[in-house]
């Protein structure tokens, strides 16, 4: 029975012949084009989502404000300011969203001159970091046609858990930062607010920005515990060593 990873699989394969520079910088820029049309798209495509985004980054906001009934305006101090936060979130969305597709063509252009070593060295970092940043979804259909074919049964199911592992601990991590510990905060800087007796006019640049770092931040923590299992995998670190540090890793 003909492989279906095959063909796709030739894509990474090293060349039967070293390229010449020109053919190298040929297929850079194949690849930066690529690259560059791809967050296009996924970007226009994410221009009616502005809105509805917009609002549910600012969702917290608006439900502690009435539950403590609290009087606050984001404002703008500028005349592009409002459009510009728009922009953001749209491109934003955008390079989440294309980011699988842009490493499967980085891919396509950088494993044919690498090493078998190398090779899998790349693919399983690059895996695993793109995986615990966007949930694995979509970047894990398109990784996982190259190398699971090569994969023994017990490799497969290990990328398989970890790659569910790394999406529900960073949908977790955001989840609790959205629900629980946004609220808190905000809360806490109504508090403040009122302390001083100041009225919260607050830059929409400045909430919008505070909201993405403090999610993506919880998501990122909520990785920790399978970044130390991938560690210990290595042999970079050792049961040992976490029980004696186990303090400063909790």
């Amino acid at each position: 029975m003909k492989n279906p990873f095959h063909k796709l699989k030739n894509h990474f394969s090293t060349p039967d012949r070293e390229q010449s520079f020109l053919e190298h910088l040929e297929d850079f820029r194949r690849m930066l084009i690529r690259c560059i049309v791809s967050l296009t798209l996924v970007t226009a495509a994410c221009i009616p989502l502005a809105k509805p985004m917009l609002y549910w980054l600012q969702e917290p906001l608006l439900r502690v404000a009435k539950q403590q009934n609290y009087t606050f305006e984001l404002i703008t101090t500028s005349p592009v300011e409002g459009f510009m936060q728009i922009v953001k979130v749209i491109f934003a969305a955008g390079v989440l969203l294309s980011l699988p597709i842009m490493l499967y063509f980085i891919a396509q252009f950088i494993l044919p001159g690498l090493m078998p070593r190398e090779k899998k060295m790349l693919v399983y970092g690059g895996l695993a970091g793109a995986l615990l940043f966007i949930g694995g979804g979509a970047l894990g259909y398109f990784i996982a046609q190259f190398i699971l074919p090569g994969l023994m049964p017990r490799e497969k199911k290990m990328l398989v858990y970890g790659g569910l592992a790394g999406a529900l601990l960073f949908i977790g991590g955001v989840a609790l930062g959205y629900f629980i510990s946004l609220p808190v905060a905000i809360s806490i800087m109504f508090y403040f607010n009122d302390y001083l007796g100041t009225v919260a006019n607050w830059k929409m640049d400045a909430y919008l920005g505070f909201v993405m770092q403090l999610l993506i931040g919880f998501g990122l923590a909520f990785e920790l515990p399978l970044l130390l299992l991938f560690l210990g995998f290595l042999g970079i670190v050792s049961v040992e060593q976490l029980t004696t540090y186990r303090r400063h890793v909790g």
